[in-house]
């Protein structure tokens, strides 16, 4: 969860997460403004903390559920 005003936005900032932790981002899937994803569902647990943190630091990039793959260069 970060501060974007788009979908590209978005993904730099996940990009900036993911060189720290020596990966890189493949895709983004389901990206949406948390008023829409709160409007049509029950946020858990996870996204609500998550937007706790992300309200007080617009810097902020906080993550939770992320899945790893291999990648063969060849």
């Amino acid at each position: 969860m970060t501060w974007a005003n788009d979908l590209e936005g978005f993904r730099q900032k996940a990009e900036v997460i993911a060189a720290e932790l020596e990966m890189y981002v493949a895709g983004v899937e389901g990206a949406e403004p948390l008023t829409e994803r709160a409007q049509k569902n029950t946020l858990s647990e996870e996204i609500d903390d998550m937007m706790l943190r992300a309200e007080s630091n617009p810097n902020a990039i906080i993550y939770g559920t992320f899945h790893q793959y291999l990648f063969d260069e060849a």
